[in-house]
């Protein structure tokens, strides 16, 4: 978490229209399960709130970029937290189920 919010705390000066943000959390080397991926946005969200505005932590879309497989795609987009799959090298079949899956999330 620590990484996460420094790297946030890096670009937080430069950028003035957090609505047009996405900030993509990948775990670069390993997979995490969906719960950790959550754990992680959720610690991210928070503070951009308590850091710049609970309108920032609001309106910047937050996005798991990590590995998928299969089952986890379900369950990563159904977090609260997880506004987005940045989905690399993920099977056209499977992107499409996210996709539908995201829809209903709304």
């Amino acid at each position: 978490m620590d990484v996460v919010t420094a790297q946030a705390r890096a670009i937080a000066e430069s950028v003035s229209k957090w609505e047009e943000i996405e900030l993509v959390y990948n775990p670069s080397g390993h997979a995490v399960t969906s719960y950790q991926a959550q754990e992680v946005l959720a610690g991210l969200r928070m503070w951009l709130r308590d850091n710049l505005s609970p309108e920032v932590g609001s309106a910047t879309r937050l996005v798991y970029g990590g590995r998928l497989r299969g089952a986890n795609w379900e369950e990563l987009i159904l977090q609260p937290d997880v506004d987005g799959i940045y989905a690399c090298g993920a099977m056209l079949e499977e992107f499409l189920h996210v996709i539908k899956l995201a829809e209903k999330k709304g």
